[in-house]
């Protein structure tokens, strides 16, 4: 039962007196955004369904000449760039009638991106820290559609997929 997971484990750190591991965590772009959530999560499941080698070259970002279909990668940049151009490589990929599951990951990857485009801004104004929390907001709400379609097969309750709400 521990193996999979149905027992809770205790945390080493819930010992320590006056700590709490879960107020220990801080949202930092790289580790919980492109190699996290995107790089981790998103990307594994949109990749069977896109042509990056006919994308064109952008300035100042990674070129996959392999498509990237069959590539890990160990530097959280290049899932950065592969965020930016999924929605363009796949957005003829798919449809709401004949691939609601794949055509609901795309929106879900897509608002991904904004709030990706908001956490990278270095100085915010009430504005844009609004539209962040909206971004945010739709972002959960578009992750639970598409976890609730046919055909999920994976746990998104993971914190990964939930820090970027304390990121504002």
């Amino acid at each position: 039962m521990v193996s999979s997971k149905l027992i809770l484990e205790k945390n080493l750190f819930w010992d320590f007196p006056l700590t709490d591991p879960y107020k220990a965590v801080s949202f930092d772009q790289l580790h919980w955004y492109h190699s996290g959530l995107f790089g981790h999560h998103l990307w594994g499941e949109l990749k069977s369904h896109i042509r990056l080698k006919n994308m064109p070259r952008w300035r100042n970002l990674y070129h996959f000449e392999t498509g990237a279909l069959k590539d890990t990668f160990n530097d959280g940049s290049h899932y950065n760039d592969l965020s930016k151009v999924v929605v363009f490589a796949s957005y003829n990929a798919f449809s709401p009638k004949e691939t609601p599951r794949a055509y609901a990951l795309l929106k879900l990857i897509r608002k991904f991106t904004e709030c990706n485009m908001y956490s990278s801004l270095e100085v915010h104004t009430e504005r844009t820290l609004v539209q962040y929390e909206n971004a945010i907001r739709q972002f959960g709400h578009l992750l639970e559609q598409f976890t609730d379609s046919e055909g999920n097969s994976k746990n998104w309750d993971f914190v990964k997929a939930h820090l970027h709400v304390h990121a504002i």
